[in-house]
């Protein structure tokens, strides 16, 4: 179900005030996850390690409300009781998403080659 926030008695609301009119008013934040532990687990029950995975990240996003807010097409701040995940990732592939608002997940068994860029 969808919660809209009352923006005017919010206790978020200078924050989201502050950062509205940022050209890009997003946070991402990349960090290294030893999981070695559940990929043998997963392998071991024959399991996809990337399901395995996969599943953990959207169990914890679900537990922590913040993590559930978004702004909607109406501009309003909204939060729902759970989020959903759409993936068309083959396991074992490595595909990156960076896109304003949403979780930026970055799943893979390998490495990923450096741009050109880099």
């Amino acid at each position: 179900m969808k919660h809209i926030i009352d923006i005017k008695t919010w206790e978020r609301k200078e924050n989201y005030e502050f950062f509205l009119g940022f050209q890009n008013p997003t946070i991402s934040i990349t960090s290294e996850v030893e999981c070695s532990g559940a990929r043998t687990r997963a392998k071991t029950a024959g399991e996809s390690f990337f399901l395995h995975y996969l599943y953990a990240v959207l169990r914890a996003v679900n537990e922590i409300k913040e993590f559930r807010f978004r702004i909607d097409s109406e501009g309003r701040v909204v939060y729902f009781d759970t989020v959903d995940m759409l993936t068309p990732i083959k396991p074992d592939v490595f595909l990156q998403y960076d896109f304003p608002g949403i979780l930026i997940l970055r799943l893979s068994t390998q490495k990923p080659k450096p741009s050109l860029a880099e």
